[in-house]
């Protein structure tokens, strides 16, 4: 495994795997117990989940709250889509800084509720369109946010 051969760490515990079809973010433990106790922090919601992604145009300066429901078109293709008949999903956006020259904002997303591709789904709602990094040239698309995430418990 990249653990142990980048940073000698070996016999991890996964204790929970988010955006598989995107970026991708896996959270492994060195203990059964410590796995144990974030998952359970996890399902409690005691875990906040922030991410920063770069949109097109200027964001609002005043923070953005979408309550949106979301349902899920397709699991196997992660299609999602605001709907009537979706999930309760809410998601909190703050304007962190402005591109002028590049047409882009860097946005912090929130999100409160764990739905699959949430913060796209909702900037998509909102009229957002994100960027998609490719071959260090930014190019805009209507349904993807260059994200990073960060997890805090």
């Amino acid at each position: 495994m990249l653990l142990g051969r980048e940073h000698n760490v070996f016999n991890t515990h996964s204790c929970h795997r988010l955006d598989r079809l995107t970026s991708g973010l896996l959270i492994t433990a060195k203990s059964k117990a410590a796995a144990k106790r974030i998952q359970t922090q996890i399902q409690e919601r005691q875990v906040e989940k922030q991410y920063v992604c770069q949109v097109v145009g200027l964001f609002p300066r005043e923070p953005v709250v979408c309550d949106a429901p979301i349902l899920q078109v397709d699991h196997k293709l992660g299609v999602c889509t605001v709907s009537p008949t979706g999930k309760p999903s809410s998601t909190e956006f703050e304007l962190m800084h402005h591109k002028p020259k590049e047409n882009a904002s860097v946005v912090l997303c929130k999100p409160k509720t764990g739905r699959m591709h949430q913060i796209r789904v909702h900037l998509r709602h909102l009229g957002v369109l994100g960027l998609v990094q490719t071959n260090k040239r930014s190019q805009s698309a209507s349904s993807n946010a260059h994200a990073h995430g960060e997890f805090r418990a």
